[in-house]
């Protein structure tokens, strides 16, 4: 790595003794050298606040990725380093639903397929009543890029309207502190709002009028992080480390609820009703196919919904139903609209927050479309893979010969759990549901052993770009995922 070694005077603490106790992992004192992380500070959304659990709570916050990162400068500093807004709160403010608390991974049944998530406790979330003058860390939960330049726009962020005393943009906050550090993790709530809403948004808005649901283009993520790296190299004597992108559908909220009905939730009635409930409809895809005005050419012809019964249990035949808004809107003759259903094709998946409406008493996907917002067809993951692919070209194009600026490889770590070849200490990690998962129990945030991951690959590029020997935080020490049995 062709890194200038950033310049740090050995604290005199460090030469006399000077002990601290890490809260979480190994022990010792770190001893670092020519990097001055004296006042370093966090620009980010949900992946750098700490947010897990599917909400921003005290225990989530201990352990962000910048949190665990200054631990190890604690011991070197002798003092705290790093200031979070804390939430005085066990349970947060669930994103998904304001009336309950922090997610926790439940079995209702000993042979349940798929855990739920379950709420713990009623929503909480108060105003920090420190100072802005304190804070390090400038990470809002949903923080979108095109945000962090423009206040304005935050007024309906709650995490961001906890704090009294922001008035700037957050670079503005920043640089008026002139951090020697910055931490800039943004990109990944553009994407992940995106995916959250099944693709429902618009993959080229205007800037101007951009909605969270929508996903920011290339062009305009390049803009908004050059324009947010150039202050900071301009204003400040920073050095920046960018966290890179991952891709969300790696993460099991996502790629977990597949194509087809379950045999193990769905039973043969159940299907056989689900191929007379659409005879009527596939009647009219005949008719638009083959009969209407002659038919059409193949490559129109519309799909039917093929709960077939001599084809039970073939996989086809249990595909899920979908409302896709992108088949085309077909009329016949006659003037009968023919509705845009489908069944999802092998790949595609169903969000997980709509586990509780899929079981053998709900019709859901059988005989009730799931809706655009409920869904990943393959086209819409080709777009949040295409996106998250780009942005990280754009950060490492950005980063690119200035001896100033790193990379955080963060993307390797959720692959790795991805494929099951994350390990530590010879412990296994995981990208799903499970024990020793790095995703927390919402199902796309990264949980304590997740972020401690992330910490050490800043603490890595550290050591490797200098003659630091900072100590690794060990995940094998963390408490996974809090799970409940209810049988």
């Amino acid at each position: 790595m062709k890194k200038r070694k950033l310049l740090f005077l050995l604290p005199l603490f460090v030469l006399l003794g000077c002990e601290y106790k890490p809260t979480s992992g190994e022990e010792g004192v770190s001893k670092m050298e020519e990097v001055d992380f004296s006042q370093f500070y966090v620009i980010g959304g949900t992946y750098s606040s700490g947010f897990m659990d599917g909400a921003l709570y005290n225990g989530g916050q201990q352990y962000s990725f910048p949190n665990l990162f200054s631990e190890r400068l604690n011991e070197i500093y002798g003092q705290e380093t790093f200031v979070q807004a804390e939430v005085e709160s066990e349970l947060g403010l669930n994103q998904e639903d304001p009336s309950i608390g922090k997610f926790l991974i439940d079995y209702p049944e000993l042979n349940t397929l798929y855990p739920y998530r379950s709420a713990k406790g009623s929503a909480e979330l108060s105003d920090w009543e420190g100072s802005n003058t304190e804070l390090n860390d400038y990470s809002f939960p949903f923080l979108n890029i095109y945000e962090v330049d423009d206040p304005s726009l935050l007024a309906n962020n709650r995490y961001y309207n906890r704090i009294s005393g922001l008035s700037g943009s957050l670079v503005d906050e920043v640089i008026q502190k002139q951090p020697t550090a910055v931490i800039l993790d943004l990109g990944m709530d553009d994407i992940l709002q995106y995916a959250l809403n099944g693709a429902s948004g618009s993959e080229f808005p205007n800037l101007g009028t951009i909605a969270k649901e929508d996903i920011i283009q290339v062009s305009d993520y390049r803009s908004e992080m050059e324009t947010i790296v150039n202050r900071l190299l301009n204003e400040t004597n920073a050095d920046v480390f960018i966290m890179d992108t991952f891709d969300p559908l790696r993460a099991p909220f996502f790629n977990t609820i597949g194509w087809t009905l379950e045999l193990e939730i769905y039973n043969r009635d159940y299907i056989f009703n689900a191929t007379d409930f659409w005879e009527d409809f596939n009647f009219l895809v005949y008719q638009f196919n083959f009969v209407d005005e002659g038919g059409v050419p193949a490559s129109q012809r519309r799909p039917r919904i093929n709960f077939d019964q001599d084809g039970f249990p073939g996989e086809t035949s249990r595909a899920r139903v979908i409302f896709d808004e992108e088949l085309n809107s077909d009329t016949l003759s006659d003037g009968t609209v023919l509705p845009k259903y489908r069944q999802l094709l092998d790949g595609e998946f169903v969000l997980y927050d709509n586990l509780p409406n899929l079981n053998i008493d709900s019709p859901l996907s059988a005989t009730v479309a799931l809706a655009d917002n409920q869904a990943l067809t393959l086209k819409e993951m080709a777009v949040i893979r295409e996106r998250s692919i780009s942005f990280n070209e754009v950060i490492h194009n950005i980063a690119s010969g200035n001896n100033r600026i790193n990379v955080i490889k963060r993307s390797e770590i959720v692959q790795k759990g991805f494929i099951e070849a994350l390990f530590y200490d010879g412990v296994s990690y995981t990208a799903d549901f499970s024990i020793y998962s790095i995703f927390s129990s919402d199902g796309y945030t990264l949980n304590k052993r997740g972020n401690a991951f992330v910490a050490n690959e800043l603490i890595k590029l550290l050591n490797d770009s200098t003659s630091s020997n900072i100590k690794l935080m060990n995940p094998n020490l963390l408490e996974g995922n809090e799970i409940k049995t209810s049988f």
